[in-house]
């Protein structure tokens, strides 16, 4: 989904619930019905994913990111019950520093006995589709679940429990050795798995906070979810004068636990 699509979503969902609001009191308990929660947080490890691997540096992937949730909608049908929809987007240094990694883990590990050239195919800041990476993230979580509320006053606890899909890429990596004083060439290859890697994933959550104003909540999240990785990436090392080809496997096969720590606004539209 585009920015604009995104942008003229919100705007229809303002236009339209705004005008049925009328002039409901939403501090009161169990009043509001659609909600749209704006939020920002980290994501911690329980468990982490990468292991000082070469191939760590293909992942856009990394077990400490920000995020924010780029789409959240939550829809009341009881007065205890509701449906959530969110969408969210993390970022990290680390992602974004990946092919400089790996060029430089590249240049140390060979050195020595070779000339060396090392690439991958993450983007890069001249690449056309750069900067949505910022919009949509380099993490992609969405999650559709069910809400429970509990209000008392200005206070609200809703717990929730979650369904969804995970995602991030796998790139390709290669380093071209041209060994020193000889006329010996070596290529090594890293491919992973191709179309996509998409992971079901399960969230446990609660969102609480304050009533700051009739339309607008304080609120704060906490989530632990689980999603299990089962790839591998295969490294393939050439010599590119006898043709003879090694491969090894590494594997990425485990469960992973992260736990999400956000804050934010709650606007309430009807």
């Amino acid at each position: 989904m585009s920015r604009k699509i995104f942008v003229l979503c919100c705007l229809l969902i303002i236009s339209t619930y705004g005008l049925q609001a009328k002039n409901k009191n939403y501090n009161e308990p169990y009043q509001s019905t659609v909600q749209v929660k704006i939020l920002a947080g980290v994501n911690l490890p329980v468990t982490n994913l990468l292991k000082g691997l070469e191939t760590d540096y293909l992942l856009q992937y990394d077990d400490r990111s920000f995020y924010w949730q780029a789409a959240s909608t939550t829809l009341f049908f009881h007065r205890h019950w509701g449906v959530e929809f969110n969408y969210q987007a993390s970022l990290s240094n680390y992602i974004d520093q990946r092919e400089s990694r790996f060029k430089d883990w590249a240049y140390q590990q060979y050195n020595d006995n070779y000339y060396v050239q090392a690439s991958t195919s993450a983007l890069s800041k001249g690449d056309m589709n750069y900067s949505d990476r910022y919009f949509l993230g380099d993490i992609h979580r969405g999650y559709l679940g069910m809400v429970y509320r509990f209000e008392s006053g200005k206070f609200y606890v809703y717990p929730k429990l979650g369904i969804g899909i995970m995602s991030f890429k796998i790139e390709y990596g290669s380093i071209h050795l041209k060994e020193k004083k000889s006329n010996n060439e070596f290529e090594i290859y890293y491919s992973g798995p191709t179309g996509g890697n998409n992971m079901f994933t399960l969230a446990a959550s609660t969102s609480f906070g304050y009533k700051l104003f009739n339309r607008m909540y304080i609120n704060a999240d906490i989530m632990f979810s689980y999603f299990r990785t089962d790839f591998t990436i295969k490294k393939t090392f050439s010599d590119l004068n006898t043709k003879e080809e090694l491969t090894e496997y590494i594997n990425y096969t485990q469960n992973n636990y992260p736990l999400s720590l956000g804050v934010g606004l709650i606007f309430v539209f009807y």
